[in-house]
């Protein structure tokens, strides 16, 4: 199924467009998209300022994707490059022509060009553990990532080690809000 919904969005004039230095405005269009993302997907968002923070920090090994049918997005992707790895950090989609497929041919595309960078993997980051949860809240993104195929990797999950428990909590507070 994936691959033929690769092809549907090829065949329907799906255009992708790989952004290597993204600006404020790139972000801004992609907070778009991600807003509707999570509004459908009943997820607790981060503010637009957590994504211009994060560019200014990291634009130098990350680039923006977008999906875009006549001069429309529909859906896009921050993706990070490291080592090896490419990591499909955040993405957005369109509540709008969602029968064209746009996400599947994004990832397609950012995959085949990891591959032509030398990456030897590609990293979807995040999926429920147990695919056949249908109440879990990732149940939907977790089908849409299997169908690319590879091998689920289980971590032990990500912890802060607190040694300034002032700072700490200054930090959590102010940035609570993203």
């Amino acid at each position: 199924k994936c691959r033929y919904n690769i092809k549907l969005a090829e065949k329907k004039g799906v255009e992708i467009k790989r952004i290597s230095n993204p600006e404020e405005s790139d972000i801004k269009e992609f907070y778009k998209l991600y807003k509707q993302t999570y509004k459908r997907n009943n997820f607790e968002g981060k503010g637009v300022d957590r994504f211009v923070k994060y560019i200014d920090t990291c634009g130098g090994f990350s680039e923006m994707y977008f999906a875009t049918y006549q001069k429309k997005i529909l859906a896009s992707a921050v993706i990070v490059h490291f080592g090896k790895r490419t990591t499909y950090l955040y993405g957005a989609s369109s509540d709008k022509n969602r029968e064209l497929m746009a996400p599947y041919l994004l990832h397609w595309t950012a995959i085949q060009d990891a591959k032509k960078m030398g990456q030897s993997e590609y990293d979807f980051w995040g999926v429920s553990y147990d695919e056949t949860d249908e109440s879990h809240d990732w149940h939907g993104i977790t089908k849409f990532k299997k169908k690319f195929g590879g091998t689920q990797k289980n971590w032990v999950g990500a912890y802060d080690y607190v040694v300034q428990k002032d700072l700490y909590e200054e930090f959590i507070e102010k940035y609570e809000k993203d």
